[in-house]
């Protein structure tokens, strides 16, 4: 779908191929170009082409449930035009669809959209930072089935922060001349969007260590719990195993002590109940109790 939508910028949403070399004749694009916008694997990028700059991005895709996280939006920047080319329908736009009349500059209108790019990841990543913290304040009562969450929540931060990166080196390319020549208060907003990009990549940094923080005290502590599980296993196994014993022992048809005695039972079992009164008491000394 190819829409006007105001007199300096045009909005493509997962366009034919019809509407692709239409597009290409009307403005004189490289339609291989705006072909590439629509491959969900496409990088982050620039390039330079018959007098406009194509800027290659990546926003998060919402409520994603399958591995692709992010998807690409072709900017297309001319001397007074600018187009935007997405696969499918973002939210990131809905802001500029319902305005009636907006009469900023093509580039100005592009760093504002980028600012809503930058604004999503920072949404989407508030959510998993709150979540985090929520179970860092609980770790000792994390499961299995948090941590699943967990790793998910590192897959896609670990999507985000590569994604930022390449972001960032488009943005970067907005104050080289040789791309795209900006006024000084475009060239503010470009240094703002450069800032802010930099700060989500930070975040996402620390959001990832504090992943792997949780979960490598996570790991400690299955594994505290499960060596006091082998302690105590050990401990009652052997507990129970020196009355076994003395049992076996006194069990064999052969000459043993106390034999001819009728006290003789309760003598083995007496001394059966001292050694195991030591044993526990030894094993709670060490903690194995």
């Amino acid at each position: 779908m190819t829409k006007t939508i105001f007199k300096n910028w045009t909005y493509v949403k997962s366009p034919s191929e019809v509407e692709i070399k239409k597009l290409a004749k009307t403005f004189k694009l490289d339609d291989d170009l705006i072909r590439d916008a629509l491959d969900p694997f496409e990088v982050s990028r620039s390039e330079k082409y018959d007098g406009k700059t194509y800027f290659f991005a990546r926003t998060p895709l919402p409520n994603n449930k399958g591995m692709m996280l992010t998807i690409p939006v072709l900017f297309i920047i001319g001397k007074d035009f600018l187009i935007t080319i997405t696969p499918q329908d973002l939210p990131i736009f809905n802001k500029f669809l319902n305005v009636k009349n907006y009469k900023q500059s093509p580039i100005s209108l592009f760093m504002e959209i980028f600012e809503e790019i930058i604004n999503t990841y920072n949404n989407s990543l508030v959510s998993i930072n709150r979540e985090i913290w929520q179970a860092s304040t609980n770790i000792e009562k994390i499961n299995s089935k948090d941590i699943a969450q967990f790793v998910d929540y590192e897959r896609i931060t670990n999507d985000y922060l590569s994604r930022l990166i390449q972001n960032g080196s488009i943005l970067n390319q907005l104050n080289n001349p040789r791309y795209i020549k900006l006024s000084e208060d475009e060239s503010e907003s470009a240094e703002d969007l450069v800032l802010n990009n930099n700060q989500l990549i930070d975040v996402s940094k620390n959001s990832l260590q504090s992943v792997k923080n949780i979960r490598d005290a996570y790991s400690t502590l299955l594994s505290n719990d499960l060596n006091r599980v082998i302690k105590l296993l050990t401990s009652l196994t052997i507990i129970l195993n020196v009355p076994t014993m003395i049992a076996g022992l006194w069990g064999m048809n052969v000459q043993v002590p106390f034999a001819k005695t009728i006290y003789g039972f309760g003598i083995v079992l007496i001394l059966v109940l001292i050694i195991s009164i030591i044993l526990i008491k030894i094993f709670r000394k060490k903690d194995w109790l």
